[in-house]
């Protein structure tokens, strides 16, 4: 999931240890924050839900993913 095979791809940062996107190193506000670490919890609990709402439907889905 975490390839970086797009452009905006995301990484951990080293420096204050959480995943950013690449872009948003170069703009604060590309991304609402994402490299000042604004809203975290909003932006990827939403996508942690919406596996494991996939997950409980399709136990495979988290295999492969």
């Amino acid at each position: 999931m975490l390839e970086g095979r797009n452009k905006n791809s995301e990484f951990f940062d080293i420096t204050w240890g959480g995943i950013i996107t690449k872009d948003s190193i170069e703009d604060d506000f590309i991304d609402n924050g994402n490299a000042l670490y604004n809203d975290h919890h909003f932006h990827y609990g939403y996508i942690l839900y919406a596996v494991a709402v996939l997950g409980l439907d399709n136990p495979s889905f988290l295999k492969d993913y």
